[in-house]
């Protein structure tokens, strides 16, 4: 993934900051996600990922992880998913603020 920001700390261990992520989702039963910096929890019925500046939610049945590479950022999932939802804003203004303000 090409938008990515290094963060060095003060102990000198370097995080990474993806701006963008990429989701895809093949028939309900895999999941691809690009652009994961952590994932936070993880169990048969919800996967907890975060991206950018915010938090992927996803819902499913008998949810399994079959690929983690945090350095590169790729989650890829197995199973059956029933929802996804994000919390947080990626901006730091939100979509009504930025259409009508």
């Amino acid at each position: 993934m090409e938008n990515v920001i290094k963060i060095v700390s003060k102990e000198g261990r370097i995080n990474q900051k993806f701006i963008d992520h990429k989701l895809c989702l093949d028939n309900r039963k895999k999941l691809s996600l690009t652009g994961v910096e952590k994932v936070i929890s993880a169990n048969e019925n919800q996967v907890i990922a975060k991206t950018g500046n915010s938090k992927l939610y996803i819902h499913g049945k008998n949810l399994e992880v079959s690929k983690l590479d945090i350095d590169s950022g790729i989650l890829d999932l197995i199973g059956e998913v029933f929802s996804m939802k994000y919390s947080g804003s990626s901006s730091p203004k939100g979509f009504f603020r930025r259409l009508f303000g």
